[in-house]
């Protein structure tokens, strides 16, 4: 016996195997090898091979013999006593020495001691894996049969149930292993006592099975379908996908999955503690945390949750449940849990004189919804947001320009043109999903594309369209100024700066316009014919007459056709 590791390649070119397959073999008793001929193996994982690869027993006496002379300075009591000693927990390959009527009789491959065992259904001459489990007495050290003999972490078995018990069942994959499993698997219990487990880890020092979670356990069962589906030609990391609800499983007392199809894709999501088999929506928006070419791992949207849960500018009750401190800004803000148990934070600042000290944890606060931001998160407040502006939908606005019936035309409709690549890279891009979270900033994006739009319908010729969505424009831009208080609703400081630039854009929009008509009635030349004659005169101009001369000056003609670019 020798007390150093061995190099693999000795060991290799001694019983004349390749290292693939040694390898292999290696790996089959739960041993991980480096494959590098370099590598270095201890003395078990060395008579492992030995006992594979060399049949013949003086070869393999010469063989160990050959390996072991060339090691320098052994000392054999060293040795002995380094390779006789069980180690607690241990699994140790043993070869049945004799059967009998209630124990079995081992034999230590390594040391050649032999030792007792309960009862194991296994045959003499077999290798079998045993657990230490026990050496309060060295000399009669306990057994248990090791789970490396039959399985491997991420592998599927069946088990028979063997007994019910108050907190579950036990269950066994052969007579000489037995496992446990709760009562919630009861339901997934087949084929008059069976059930499929998948071993998820092996915990070698307590010798125990941990099966694939419940949750996993149930995606698994409910996306069996997906067998013929490649899941990232379907899904993008990172990305929202809108999936129907198909069902509700609850797993346990503490979690509960929402059953998924999208296009035909089988999944599940883990459910908020709200949710329920009563209240289930047609569908949920999920982000995808996880995609392979088998699977998928999904959690909610927490904005399109809380947008069905909350209206902004409303006030909901919510109950104080902890007062904590931002170490990265250095501000105190209270844990609030609401009505669906979902957990929001209120920082201090949103609090005027000592209202927030007098907070106390477990009242119960009314609070305002001002937005939720894009993280899905509520922003609260404990003032109404009057003073912050309630959102402004389209609808209104189009109902006071007289409008109502063509929203979909000059709104929502135009969805897809401003995704075409002149405009998406622009800062109005993000319109809708502006509009989608509820943020007012929605309306000066909308006014900025359509000045681009119209911009972009002359340089196309489209005379009658730029025309038709100058007269939007402009309506928009007077109701914004004239004819709601939105306005008013930005802070003093901001607000001088906002309406004087609006101010100017309705001007503006104003002189286009007029520049717009003269090209329909065919006066552009007439007025800048008109225009040079005052110059040669007169070296003045009022204003707006310089910015419609700019405006029809590059003005060109092509196929009978008037082009101009129009410069606001």
């Amino acid at each position: 016996m020798i007390n150093k590791d061995i190099r693999l390649a000795k060991v290799l070119r001694e019983l004349n195997v390749p290292l693939v397959r040694a390898i292999s073999f290696l790996k089959s008793k739960h041993i991980t090898v480096e494959p590098n001929p370099n590598s270095k193996i201890n003395i078990y994982a060395y008579n492992l091979l030995v006992d594979e690869f060399c049949s013949d027993n003086l070869l393999k006496t010469n063989t160990r013999s050959i390996l072991l002379d060339e090691k320098e300075n052994t000392d054999p009591v060293q040795t002995f006593s380094y390779h006789t000693k069980l180690i607690l927990n241990e699994h140790r390959e043993f070869r049945i020495f004799e059967q009998k009527e209630k124990i079995t009789i081992l034999k230590d491959k390594l040391t050649g001691i032999t030792y007792v065992s309960k009862k194991l259904s296994k045959l003499i001459g077999e290798n079998v894996l045993m657990q230490v489990s026990s050496l309060e007495n060295y000399d009669k050290p306990m057994f248990k049969y090791s789970v490396l003999n039959d399985f491997l972490e991420d592998e599927e078995y069946e088990f028979g149930i063997v007994d019910k018990k108050d907190k579950g069942f036990v269950i066994e994959n052969s007579e000489d292993y037995t496992s446990f499993i709760p009562l919630s698997y009861e339901k997934f219990i087949i084929n008059g006592g069976k059930i499929k487990l998948t071993v998820e880890r092996i915990d070698k020092e307590k010798n125990h099975l941990i099966f694939q979670s419940k949750e996993a356990f149930n995606r698994a069962l409910f996306t069996s379908d997906n067998s013929t589906k490649n899941a990232n030609n379907l899904f993008t990391l990172g990305e929202k996908y809108e999936f129907k609800v198909e069902g509700f499983r609850n797993i346990d007392e503490d979690t509960s999955i929402i059953l998924l199809d999208y296009n035909g894709y089988k999944s599940t999501v883990k459910s908020f503690a709200f949710q329920n088999i009563d209240n289930l929506p047609e569908t949920v928006i999920c982000i995808v945390s996880y995609v392979s070419e088998d699977n998928i791992k999904l959690f909610q949207d927490r904005y399109a949750l809380l947008f069905n849960l909350y209206k902004e500018g409303n006030k909901y009750e919510f109950t104080v449940v902890a007062l904590e401190n931002d170490s990265n800004s250095n501000s105190r803000f209270l844990i609030l849990s609401d009505n669906y148990g979902i957990i929001h934070k209120l920082y201090s600042n949103e609090f005027e004189n000592d209202e927030f000290e007098e907070i106390q944890i477990g009242q119960n606060v009314c609070l305002y919804v001002k937005r939720i931001d894009e993280k899905g998160h509520l922003v609260l407040n404990i003032d109404a947001p009057d003073r912050y502006g309630s959102f402004i939908y389209v609808e209104s606005i189009f109902e006071f320009i007289n409008k109502t019936n063509s929203v979909d035309k000059y709104f929502y409709f135009i969805s897809d043109e401003i995704k075409k690549d002149i405009y998406k890279e622009k800062p109005y891009a993000q319109l809708f999903e502006d509009y989608k979270k509820r943020e007012n900033l929605w309306v000066f994006s909308y006014l900025s594309f359509l000045n681009e739009y119209i911009q972009n319908m002359v340089k196309q010729n489209q005379l009658e369209t730029a025309i038709e969505f100058s007269d939007l424009y402009l309506e928009i831009e007077e109701w914004m100024l004239e004819g709601s208080d939105f306005l008013q609703k930005f802070s003093p400081e901001k607000r001088p700066i906002i309406i004087n630039k609006a101010e100017q854009q309705l001007k503006n929009a104003r002189i286009r316009k007029e520049s717009l008509m003269l090209i329909k009635n065919n006066q552009s030349e007439i007025y800048i014919q008109d225009v040079l004659k005052t110059l040669r005169l007169s070296s003045y101009l009022r204003d707006d007459k310089v910015k419609i001369f700019k405006n029809l000056i590059f003005n060109t003609s092509h196929n009978n056709h008037t082009r101009f670019y129009c410069s606001t």
